[in-house]
Formats: C-alpha cells, sequence, structure tokens
C-alpha cells in the first residue's frame, strides 16, 4: 500500500479517506517573485521538460513582466547562437568546397568527389535549416519586443512604484545579457586563436621538415660534387696511363672500357642531378603550399575580424533598443510602498555579475603573443625563401659543371677516336716494314708496364668501390684531358659525324666494362684477375714468337713518324668546338636563365613583403580592437559601480519593508505547521492501529505456520519407513532377475530334454507308447503308479525295469540354494514381472500337458515301494 503515490485509487474504509485528501492550499504571497527562478519556473521536483501549467491570471503582473523580459532575453541568446552556428557551418562549408575543388582536380579518386558532394549537400541543408531556425527566433524575438513595448511601458509609466524594480530587473537581464555575449564572444576569440596557435604549430613542423629534407638534398648534392672531382681527378690519371701507351692496340681496348664506364657514371651523375632537381621543384611546391596556407589563415583572421564586426553592430542595436527603456525614470512616492523584490537575490546577482566580470579573459597578452608567433613566422618565412634562392643558385652552378665534364667527356671520346684511327694505321705499317730489336724491346716494355697497370687496376677494383679509387679516377681522367689537349694542339685530323658516332660507341663500351667491374665482388674480381693473367702470359708468347716478325716495321716506323710530323690538328680542334656548341648550350643562355630566376624571386619577395604589410595591418586592427574592448570594459564597470550605489540606496529603502514581510510571512507559516502537526498526529495513530491489526494478523500466521511444521516433522518418520521400504525393493529387483533367469535357463534344459524324450518315444512301437500314456495319465491316490508299473512289466520288461532303476535313486537333500529357490519362486509369484516375462510365456506355450504333468510329479519328490516279486518274460 503506497502512502506517497497520489494516484492510489479511493478505499472504501473511512479511516483512509484522509491520506486521499490533497494538502491544504497555502495562501499566495510574495514568495512566489522571491524564491522562483529568473526564467519563471519554480525551483521544485519537476523536470523543466515537462513544467506545470501556470494559471497567468492569478499571477503578478511584475512576475509577467519579469517572465517576458527572460523570453526576450531567451530569445536574444539563442538566436546569437544560431548565428555562430552558422558561421562556423559557413566555415566549415567553404572548407569542404575547397576541398571538393581539390578533389574535382583529381578525377581518379570519384568515391572522394562523391563523398564531399554529399558533405556539401548536408551543409547546405543545415545551412537552410539554421536559417528558417534564426527567422524563427528573430520573429519571436520581434514578438516579445513588440509586447514588451506596447503593454508594458504604459503599465511602467503608471505604476510608479513598480517602476523602479522593473528599471533594476532590466539592467540586471542587460548586464547577463551583455556578460553572455561578452562569454560567447571571449570563448569565440579563444577557440578562434587556439585554432590559430595549432595550425601554426603544424606550418612550423613543416617548414622544420622542409628544412631538413633541404639539408639532407644540400649534403647529397656536396657528395655527388665530391664524386665528380674525384672521377675527374681518376680519369685524369687513366688519361696519362693511356697517353703512355698510345701505339698499343690492347692498350685502346682496355681503356676503351674505362671510358664505357666513365659514361656510365656521367648517365647515373645525370640522373642523380635529375632527381635533385625534381627535389627542387618539389621544395619549391612545397613552399607555395606554405604560402597559400598562410594565405587562407589571413582570410580567417579577416573572417573572424568581419565577425567581430557584426556582433558589434548587434550589440549595438540592442543597447539603442534598450536605451528608451533605461532613460525612464520615475520619481518614487514617499510613502512605504511594497516591492516585490528581495534584497538578498541583488546582492547574488551582483556578486555574480562581478564574478563573471572578473572571469572574463583580457585579450590583451593573447593578441601580443598571436601577433608576436606571426612575426616570427614571417621571419622564418623570409629565411626560407633565402635559403630556397641559395640553394636555386648553388644547382645553377652545379649544372654549369655538370655541363662543363660533359664537355670533357666529349673531348676524351674525340681523343680516343683519333688515337683508335692512328693504332690502326701504325699497325698496318708495322705489318707492311720491319722494326728493329730495340724497338721491339721498348713495345715488350710498355706491354709489361700496361700488364702491371691493369693488374693494380683490377685488384683496385676488386672490393667496393671507395674515395681513393674515386679519386684515382678523377686524376686520370684529368691528366687524359690534359694528354688530349695536347693531342688536339700538335695533330689537326678532320673528324666526321661517323668516327664522332663511332667514339660514343667506344665511350659507352668503356663505361659499361668500368660500371661492370665496380659491381664485382671480390672472389669474382680475384677469378677475373687470374683470367687476364693467363691472357697476359698467352698474349706475351704471342709477342714473343712475333718479335721475328716485327723487325721489318723499323723502317715503316720511322717514314711514318716523319709523316706524322708534317701533319696538323687545327681543323679537329674547330670542329670539336663547332660539335660542342651545337650538342650543349652556351654561357649566355644560361645568364639568361639565371636572371629569369632572378626576375621570379624578386617578384616573389615583393609578395612576401605585400603579405607581411597586410598582416601588420591586421596587427594594428587587432590592436585597436582590443583597445576598443578595453574601453568598453571600462564603461562596463563605471556602470557597475553606478548601479551598485543605486542598489544600496534601494537596500536601505527595502530593509524596513522586508522587517515588515517577514513577520507577515511568519503567521501563516506557524498556524500552517500547527495545522500539520495535527494532521499528522491523526494519521499516525491511523497508522499506529493498523500496523497493530497487521501484528496481530501475522502472530496468527505464525502459530499456524508453527502448527503445519509439527505436522511436517510427524511425517518424516512415515516418510523414513517408505524410503526403506523403496531401498530394499531397489535392492530385491537385481536379484529376482538373476534368480529369474536362472528359472529360465532351467526350463530351457528342461525343455531340451523333454524334446529328447519325445523323440524317444517315437521311435518305441505303439504298445510301448500306450504304456506310457497309462503311465503319465493323472491319478489322484499312491495304488495308480503301482497298477502302471505292473501293466508296464506285463507289457514291456525292458522300459519297466529302466523306469524301476531311474525310481531307486536317492532323493536329494533340500539345500540353502533350493530354499532360496522356493523364496525367489514365491517371491516371484508375488511380484507382478513374472506375468509380463516373455521367456516365461514362451516356456509355456511350448511345453506340452504331459509335461506339465511332470513337473508336478516332481516336485511331489515321493519315493515309489514296489511290492511283490517282479516277473521277468
Amino acid at each position: 500500500m503506497d502512502v506517497d503515490n497520489p494516484n492510489t485509487p479511493t478505499s472504501r474504509d473511512p479511516r483512509l479517506v484522509s491520506r486521499n485528501r490533497p494538502a491544504p492550499a497555502r495562501t499566495a504571497s510574495l514568495d512566489a517573485g522571491i524564491w522562483g527562478s529568473p526564467n519563471g519556473y519554480k525551483l521544485g521536483a519537476r523536470s523543466p521538460n515537462n513544467p506545470p501549467p501556470i494559471d497567468r491570471q492569478d499571477e503578478a503582473p511584475g512576475d509577467q513582466f519579469i517572465r517576458t523580459l527572460s523570453e526576450l532575453i531567451k530569445a536574444a541568446v539563442d538566436t546569437a547562437a544560431r548565428e555562430v552556428e552558422k558561421d562556423k557551418l559557413l566555415k566549415k562549408k567553404d572548407m569542404t568546397e575547397g576541398l571538393l575543388r581539390k578533389a574535382k582536380a583529381a578525377p581518379n579518386f570519384p568515391s572522394t568527389t562523391a563523398f564531399f558532394q554529399q558533405a556539401r549537400k548536408d551543409e547546405d541543408s543545415e545551412l537552410t535549416r539554421m536559417d528558417e531556425t534564426i527567422s524563427r527566433h528573430q520573429a519571436h524575438y520581434r514578438q516579445l519586443e513588440n509586447s514588451l513595448t506596447t503593454k508594458w511601458v504604459p503599465l511602467l509609466l503608471r505604476n510608479h512604484s513598480d517602476s523602479d524594480q522593473k528599471i533594476n530587473k532590466l539592467q540586471d537581464e542587460i548586464r547577463a545579457l551583455k556578460k553572455r555575449a561578452g562569454d560567447s564572444e571571449s570563448g569565440a576569440s579563444r577557440e578562434k586563436y587556439q585554432l590559430l596557435e595549432t595550425k601554426m604549430k603544424m606550418l612550423q613542423d613543416r617548414v622544420v621538415l622542409l628544412e631538413k629534407t633541404s639539408d639532407n638534398y644540400a649534403t647529397s648534392i656536396n657528395t655527388q660534387m665530391r664524386y665528380e672531382k674525384e672521377n675527374k681527378e681518376r680519369v685524369d690519371k687513366l688519361s696519362s696511363d693511356i697517353a703512355q701507351f698510345a701505339s698499343q692496340e690492347t692498350i685502346l681496348k682496355h681503356f676503351s672500357t674505362e671510358v664505357e664506364e666513365l659514361k656510365r657514371i656521367t648517365i647515373a651523375l645525370d640522373a642523380k642531378l635529375s632527381s635533385l632537381q625534381r627535389a627542387q621543384e618539389e621544395y619549391s611546391g612545397s613552399l607555395g603550399r606554405v604560402n597559400e596556407i598562410i594565405d587562407a589563415q589571413r582570410k580567417r583572421l579577416d573572417a573572424s575580424n568581419d565577425n567581430s564586426a557584426t556582433f558589434e553592430k548587434k550589440f549595438k542595436e540592442i543597447h539603442e533598443r534598450l536605451a528608451p527603456i533605461e532613460k525612464v525614470h520615475v520619481i518614487p512616492p514617499e510613502g512605504p510602498a511594497t516591492v516585490p523584490i528581495d534584497a538578498s537575490k541583488i546582492e547574488l546577482r551582483l556578486k555574480n555579475v562581478e564574478d563573471n566580470l572578473a572571469m572574463i579573459p583580457r585579450p590583451d597578452s593573447s593578441l601580443r603573443s598571436t601577433v608576436q608567433n606571426l612575426s616570427e613566422q614571417l621571419q622564418q618565412l623570409q629565411s626560407l625563401q633565402a635559403m630556397k634562392d641559395e640553394f636555386h643558385f648553388a644547382e645553377m652552378e652545379e649544372i654549369k659543371k655538370s655541363t662543363v665534364d660533359k664537355a670533357d667527356i666529349q673531348s676524351l671520346k674525340d681523343n680516343y677516336s683519333r688515337l683508335a684511327d692512328e693504332t690502326r694505321r701504325i699497325s698496318q705499317l708495322d705489318r707492311a716494314g720491319a722494326v728493329g730489336q730495340a724497338e721491339i724491346q721498348s713495345l715488350k716494355d710498355s706491354y709489361s708496364r700496361l700488364a702491371g697497370e691493369i693488374q693494380k687496376f683490377q685488384s683496385d677494383r676488386s672490393g667496393a668501390v671507395d674515395q681513393a679509387e674515386i679519386q684515382s679516377l678523377k686524376d686520370s681522367y684529368s691528366r687524359l684531358a690534359g694528354e688530349i689537349q695536347k693531342i688536339q694542339s700538335d695533330r689537326a685530323i678532320a673528324v666526321d659525324k661517323a668516327e664522332i658516332q663511332s667514339l660514343k660507341e667506344t665511350c659507352s663500351r668503356l663505361a659499361e666494362n668500368i660500371q661492370k667491374m665496380s659491381q664485382w665482388n671480390p672472389a669474382a674480381a680475384l677469378q677475373q684477375i687470374h683470367t687476364v693473367d693467363v691472357k697476359i702470359n698467352t698474349v706475351d708468347a704471342a709477342l714473343k714468337s712475333s718479335n721475328r716478325l716485327l723487325e721489318s716495321v723499323r723502317v715503316g716506323l720511322h717514314s711514318l713518324e716523319t709523316r706524322y710530323n708534317h701533319l696538323s690538328t687545327e681543323m679537329v680542334v674547330k670542329n670539336m668546338v663547332v660539335a660542342m656548341q651545337e650538342m650543349y648550350p652556351s654561357a649566355g643562355q644560361l645568364t639568361e636563365q639565371i636572371t629569369t630566376l632572378k626576375n621570379q624571386a624578386e617578384k616573389e619577395i615583393s609578395s612576401l613583403k605585400k603579405t607581411i604589410e597586410q598582416l601588420v595591418q591586421t596587427q594594428n586592427s587587432q590592436k585597436a580592437l582590443v583597445n576598443c574592448l578595453q574601453d568598453d570594459v571600462g564603461q562596463r564597470s563605471a556602470e557597475i559601480t553606478h548601479l551598485r550605489d543605486l542598489f544600496g540606496k534601494v537596500a536601505h529603502q527595502v530593509s524596513a519593508l522586508t522587517e515588515q514581510l517577514e513577520e507577515v510571512r511568519a503567521l501563516p507559516d506557524k498556524k500552517g505547521k500547527e495545522v500539520a502537526d495535527g494532521q499528522n498526529r491523526i494519521e499516525l495513530n491511523e497508522s499506529f492501529r493498523e500496523l497493530k491489526d497487521q501484528v496481530q494478523n501475522l502472530s496468527s500466521g505464525l502459530n499456524q505456520m508453527k502448527v503445519v511444521m509439527s505436522e511436517i516433522t510427524l511425517n518424516k518418520k512415515d516418510l523414513q519407513s517408505l524410503d526403506d521400504r523403496f531401498r530394499c525393493l531397489e535392492e530385491s529387483v537385481p536379484v529376482n532377475h538373476r534368480v529369474l533367469s536362472e528359472q529360465i535357463n532351467t526350463l530351457k534344459d528342461s525343455l531340451e530334454t523333454h524334446k529328447s524324450i519325445v523323440q524317444a518315444l517315437d521311435c518305441l512301437p505303439a504298445s510301448g507308447m500306450q504304456s506310457l500314456k497309462r503311465e503319465q495319465s493323472p491319478s489322484g491316490s499312491d495304488a495308480a503308479p503301482h497298477t502302471n508299473f505292473v501293466e508296464m512289466t506285463e507289457t514291456n520288461p525292458a522300459l519297466a525295469l529302466r523306469e524301476k532303476k531311474r525310481k531307486k535313486k536317492r532323493p536329494r537333500p533340500p539345500t540353502l540354494s533350493d530354499n532360496e529357490n522356493e523364496r525367489s519362486s514365491g517371491s516371484r509369484n508375488e511380484s507382478p514381472m513374472i506375468f509380463s516375462s516373455p521367456a516365461h510365456t514362451l516356456d509355456n506355450e511350448v511345453a506340452s500337458p504331459s509335461e506339465n504333468k511332470r513337473k508336478t510329479k516332481k516336485k511331489k519328490k515321493r519315493r515309489l515301494i514296489t511290492e511283490g516279486p517282479i516277473t521277468i518274460d
């Protein structure tokens, strides 16, 4: 029975009628204006979603005015919040539009474009919904404002006593509105600055990463330059070696492989330079993206300034609307008037306003810090631009050096082609003429030196190519270039395009062989050295065998030297210069490219300067905004001090009225307490009687339960005996089953014996059958078997003798097993299972009536006593 539930049905018991009565309604007092919430609702246990129905006619006009004013403030705050959400949604929409544009620029990802299109549609629908809600809130705000202006301004003019109170309430609401607006503005600015700080941190991290990548690129370029220098020195060294053995065709072949390897190295360097150029382009693209991000940040700052300007306009409009209401000043009457407002509530509101103003953050330090961060980031961007220019100029210098290296390689190719032609001619002349023994010895020496140089070069190339090898390669390359220049100054042979092409092919083969040698492992290099040694030995043997044939070459070589001295190489040099100018760009083109790059850099620097100026202007505007906010805060503090003074005056006037009101309020409270105490006493007496009745009922039920428990304890003995009987029955069932199975086996054995007897009887004659039938016929006394036996002896003496022998057997004394069988048979006859045993029914069906009679005869077990002599025929 729920006493506190107001929905309980009415009871027929007259004692319970008073419980369902509602509590006595208290008289309406001025507490409604004091203990009510600012929104017009009572502070109770009811939830704000289901407010109680309010009777507007019974309320005081002051309460209605406060409620309408609070609704007006709530509508204004809702509209401001909706507009802030709308601005956030617009920013989000701009972001999605930018992402959609980027996604459309990449048509390989249609799913991303569809996703951003769907997001834009959702945002458009959300914007339309927000516009509708904002318009609805604005209409509601206008309606409330019109109702205030039309209904309550004349009422304020008529009610002189309530004018000060309403003005104070309006001022409090204005302060609360300003406080909320300031809180919202400060929160929005705080979030904005936090977002800007996070984005600037991200940009700083990206700039640091770009600096690291640029440093890595610079180190890689320096290492490549070092490798190039070392390659040049190694090529010079090789050229000097080739100059020593210029007369040998084998030397030319060997160095052609080296030239091919050098060409491969130059191709690899060109690829690395192209990769570095691509990295430079990516770096410039990343800098462009950084500039775009800075522009986007600047646009967002402009948008935030626009939002602050719109907020300021809205606050001005609200101030202008509330100005005529604040200007209404009415002189209060001299007599005491009842002011339905509590001084404690006003003090609490003023304290809350002061606390909120103290909690408002001062934006000076944050703005200064953000401006300082922006200036530092601009300085970092300027330093990055300077680093970019230096890197670009360093790349141009590297490109120039690479072009010079290419020209040297081309001249080296030309010199190799000329040397190959001269060696061919020398070999032809050597075959034609005879050479002295001394010249042959010099050729042997040069060949041995060449073999030692080849072995040394192969041993150097057996491992990985290190810095020393590259340096030696560059030295050889430089020596080769000097030798080529000497040859160009001494000789002038017309070189056509076919010869240049052949030279390119030989140089490519040389670069390939050098690269293969650089890729060898030590074991393969050793094997290669061994094979080269074997080849050198074979060549040495061939040279020894050809020494005899080369004696006639001396005269031809002398004549060749005289003809060679008359030749000049000026035309060859001129043709090579023309070919180099056709293949590679001139220095003028490079200077033009450098000037264009300088112009582009100057343009970018000018754009960066413009952005810096714009940022400075935005910083100045932010400073002006901060100053305006500080002035506004000062004005608000002055207004607060003025209102405090007014509040002190009003508090002195209200203190006397509050004392009187408290005395008046105390009387009905005392009476109400007394009435409530009386009602509580009556209800307690009734509840006490009911509890007595319940206790009696419970005691009677307890007695009944005791009786039942005693009966249960008595029945426990019966249950125990039944349990024992069931346990005995369970134990006897398997024993009975075993005995029954033994009896069934004995019956089966007897059936088998009966069958054997029947078969024996079938074999006997008819007279024997008749005597056996007479023997088996039932009789009720002991004389019947004797007569049957006598008749049997007369008819069939052999059968009678057998029957006599069978009956002379001693009877078996009864044992314990027979007693158990008798007991088990008795129990089996008592149990119902014997009637449903299939083995027993089967034996009864198979057995004949004569067998049943014989079984009964066996159970009698009587001893037959024959009287008189036995006559045997």
